[in-house]
């Protein structure tokens, strides 16, 4: 097309639509680029100068004990007291020299000594990335024998979180860090007492206000919701090949639980023949999706949480009792040897109630309840449910 064409092309109802078209398109594409980048930006905006507290844990959001300034710890202790001999009418008895005849008898003492929790604990697995709850500046890296490797982050407007009994710190005095951004790795340092030192290490989590004051952090603390990938991401750039083992091969899901702490299910059997996690079982690698409580045959079983009845579940798990708890958790009781009276389709049970007993029944080798939590369909780990004296 020459010039001439071209004005007169341009200069034409048809052209001038077409010119229109182009120009309309040419600027919708820049302000969705525009808008796309805005929206990033406020998204950034809002991880670097937002003043809210995320879980220092990405998934975990129940912890295991939970702040608790008034806190006394019940000590008891067997002594040896020497105790007068009493006759038949209740008075010390004498030996031959005038002297009061003793024997010795067995007491138990009860001191009751005040140990202010000052925090909240987090009970996970070993390696498990802990991450800065708010974009803020490492005030102080230290290690004794109380606290174990510890980080101090200090925010702008004066508050602190304290992260305690780290097996390993990847920040340094002075650094700036992002939300989200791991700080160090979940161990047993100094005065660390998980549930299961065999299977669970343990975060202690402090939060202090611009007063100086600790709070309870469960009161400021956020769930990650629609921010979840920013620490995820971070986490996987730093942990590179060790992330597959971290995660099991598979992020968990999402634990939006609001209700209150389970009640143990086997109570007087607290060891786990086989825990949560990935396994190697008859040569397959592959996920155990819930904890197995060793315990005899018949031994009774309670609901962990109240819910509805279901006993449709896979053949697998034999004899088994379903308990859809809300909208979006189900756990899952398996192997039992039989169902306990009354418990059928649609009956409602209240937390502590008497549903089975322990049993083999299904794909089992021995005597023992596999118990279940599952998150909108997804397993998760069940331990973090349980309050500290549920005796896991």
């Amino acid at each position: 097309m020459n010039l001439p064409t071209a004005l007169l092309f341009h200069k034409s109802k048809i052209g001038r639509m077409i010119v229109f078209g182009v120009l309309s398109f040419i600027v919708g594409c820049i302000l969705i680029i525009f808008a796309f980048f805005i929206n990033i930006g406020s998204v950034f905006t809002a991880i670097i100068l937002d003043d809210t507290f995320y879980f220092p844990t990405i998934h975990t959001t129940v912890p295991s004990e939970p702040y608790d300034p008034n806190r006394v710890i019940v000590h008891e202790y067997e002594i040896v007291v020497d105790v007068p001999i009493l006759d038949k009418d209740g008075q010390p008895m004498q030996d031959a020299h005038g002297n009061m005849m003793t024997q010795p008898e067995k007491q138990i003492v009860r001191e009751e000594i005040p140990s202010p929790h000052l925090g909240i604990d987090f009970d996970l697995p070993e390696s498990t990335y802990v991450v800065a709850s708010r974009t803020g500046m490492v005030q102080s890296v230290y290690e004794n024998s109380e606290d174990g490797k510890t980080v101090v982050i200090q925010y702008e407007d004066g508050w602190q979180t304290i992260y305690k009994h780290l097996s390993n710190v990847i920040v340094s005095s002075g650094q700036e860090v992002l939300l989200g951004q791991p700080v160090g790795q979940v161990g047993m340092t100094g005065s660390c007492t998980p549930y299961d030192p065999n299977h669970t290490f343990n975060l202690h989590f402090e939060m202090k206000n611009s007063s100086g004051h600790y709070i309870d952090p469960m009161t400021k603390l956020e769930q990650w919701r629609e921010y979840i990938d920013f620490p995820i991401e971070m986490v996987k750039a730093v942990a590179e090949d060790e992330w597959e083992d971290w995660t099991g091969s598979e992020v968990p899901p999402y634990v939006d639980w609001d209700g209150t702490h389970f009640v143990w299910p086997v109570p007087g059997y607290t060891r786990l023949s086989s825990d949560y996690g990935y396994r190697t079982l008859n040569g397959v690698y592959k996920l155990h999706k819930g904890i197995d409580i060793s315990a005899p045959q018949g031994t009774p079983i309670y609901a962990a949480a109240s819910g509805v009845i279901s006993t449709k579940v896979h053949s697998s798990y034999g004899i088994a009792v379903k308990i859809s708890v809300d909208g979006n958790m189900v756990n899952i009781y398996g192997h039992m040897i039989a169902r306990a009276p009354g418990i059928m389709d649609g009956v409602t049970v209240q937390a502590g109630q008497l549903i089975g007993y322990v049993g083999s029944t299904g794909q089992s080798t021995g005597n023992h309840l596999h118990f279940e939590v599952r998150i909108d369909n997804q397993p998760t780990d069940p331990k973090p449910f349980f309050r500290k004296n549920s005796n896991i």
